[in-house]
Formats: structure tokens, sequence, C-alpha cells
């Protein structure tokens, strides 16, 4: 009889890398290495029966397993070095194995799905940026998230807000996609929208002191049209005083500006009537007696009277 006393010479690739994938034929998150993963090139004198394949930190029976089985790796073994035994029989049942390690790598990035771009009223809410969408995340393995938010707005919340979304997998892939916020003043202020003074009558008062202030009437913007600050509103005014017209002590025309310096400098302008009247006649104390007179003669026809 002739029999074959040598045993087979397994070679081993001896790093060989196993990628998760999350394709239809192995399952998301699941990589799945054939025999030929390992194998560089067993051979044997007379030739090779069966090869077989087993985890040694899941060790299995060697009778339990099929020839040219197949080992499942998960998302849990990713970043992992796993030693896998490569066994080889040849034709007469001989036996001979050798170590390969399996670096578990998991190639496929995270995918992010940020809200759409979109363009808000500076009026909108500008904190809780939720309200404007939020993202999606994908991937074949366990992942983490984080966003931030970049501000570029002026003093008038006029500019964009860049909102980026982050996710990062247990292997260390990292994508990103963002959303970006045009944040507009879709409702600037109007000419309604300010509360301009109304006409003033002070009656039987002697009033030097006609101040804005000391009148207690000054113009001012609509809460409403203040919802936040998109507007930066500044008011001036222009007196022209009238005396003794139109029955009244004092008359002024008091033309008030408003100027929004948010929307372009854009002006507006109202005038306020102001009168001070007086109806009480003056009231003589004194010089009305004969004797608060001092009359000094001038020549023949002319006298100084003092009172």
């Amino acid at each position: 009889d002739v029999k074959d006393n040598q045993p087979p010479v397994p070679v081993c690739d001896r790093n060989s890398i196993v990628a998760i994938s999350n394709s239809a034929e192995s399952g998301q998150g699941v990589g799945i290495a054939g025999v030929l993963t390992f194998d560089d090139g067993s051979h044997d004198n007379c030739g090779i029966s069966c090869m077989k394949i087993r985890r040694m930190d899941q060790l299995v029976s060697w009778d339990s397993l099929l020839c040219d089985n197949r080992l499942t790796f998960t998302c849990a073994d990713v970043n992992k070095t796993i030693m896998v035994e490569l066994g080889v029989w040849d034709l007469d049942s001989a036996f001979n194995s050798c170590m390969v390690e399996a670096k578990i790598q998991d190639n496929i990035f995270p995918r992010v799905n940020a809200p759409d771009d979109m363009t808000i009223s500076c009026k909108g809410n500008l904190t809780n940026l939720a309200v404007h969408g939020t993202a999606t995340y994908r991937d074949n393995c366990t992942f983490t998230t984080r966003d931030s938010v970049v501000r570029e707005l002026d003093d008038c919340n006029i500019g964009k807000i860049k909102r980026f979304f982050i996710a990062r997998d247990v292997y260390g892939n990292t994508s990103i996609d963002s959303q970006i916020i045009t944040v507009r003043n879709l409702d600037p202020i109007i000419f309604t929208d300010i509360n301009w003074p109304g006409t003033i009558t002070r009656n039987n008062q002697c009033m030097t002191r006609t101040s804005p202030k000391d009148l207690g009437s000054e113009p001012s913007v609509f809460s409403s049209a203040l919802a936040s600050k998109c507007s930066s509103v500044a008011f001036s005014h222009n007196d022209v005083e009238f005396r003794f017209s139109d029955g009244v002590c004092r008359k002024i025309l008091r033309t008030w500006t408003a100027i929004d310096w948010c929307n372009n400098g854009t002006r507006f302008s109202n005038t306020q009537l102001i009168m001070i009247t007086n109806d009480i006649a003056p009231v003589i104390v004194n010089g009305c007696r004969p004797d608060s007179l001092k009359i000094t003669h001038e020549g023949t026809c002319q006298a100084r009277v003092q009172i």
C-alpha cells in the first residue's frame, strides 16, 4: 500500500483584514470571511481534501465545522485583532494548522442628512434651532453624534447661522453635514409701527420748559414690532416756534424723525403740534393809587410819571 505520511503544509496570510459591511449578503453590521481570506497557498504532496477556520476567542471543535466554512464578525469586533486558526487536511486525513491575526475594520462612514437650508425672519426663534429641523443619522455600526453652531449675525440679528451635524462611529470614521439658516428682516418697521406723540395743549400755564421729557411726550416703537433685536430705531426732533399765533401764546411745530439703522437707515417723519395758551388776565398789585405816582414837570407841556 502507498501511504502519505507527510502532513499538509498550511500557509497562512499572517495579517488578514476583515471589513464590517452593510451589504445585503452579509447583513448590516456584519463581516463574513471564508477560508480564502486566511489561506495564502496551503499545499500537500498528494492533495488537500478540506480546509476549515475557527476563531480562537470562540473556540469550537473541528468536527462541528464544515469544510470551507465561513466566520462571522460583528461591530463588537471592530478595532480588535482576533486570532484565527486555519486547519488543513490532506487526502489521507493528515492534519496541520497555522494561525492568522485577523484585524477587524469598519471602513463605512456614517451617513448624516442635515435639514435643508432655509431663510427665516430675524423675529423668529434664533435660540431653539431644533424648530428649524433635525438631522438624521445612519451607520452599519454604533456611532455617536454631536452638533455645533456658528452664528454670523450682526447687531441687527441679520446674517447666517451655520449648524454642523457630526457622526463618528466606533472605528473613528467621521461624517459631517451642515445646514445654513439665512436670517433676514422680512418684516421691517413701517410708519404705523411707531407710536407717534399726539397734539398737546396746555391752558393757563406759563411754560418755559417744553422739551419732550418735560412734556412727557416722546415717540416709541410698538412692542410687537420689536419681537427681537431686528431694529435699531433712533429718534430726533426739530422745533419751529411761533409766539402769539392763532390765539395762543406759544405754538410749537415739533417734527419727529425716526431712523431705523437696521433697515438701511430708513427714515420716517411726523409733526407734533404743541400749543400753550393763557386766558387769565394779568393782575396789577401796586401802582394804581394816586400816591403811587411820582410826577415831575419838565418844561411847560411835559412831565415825567414814575410808578
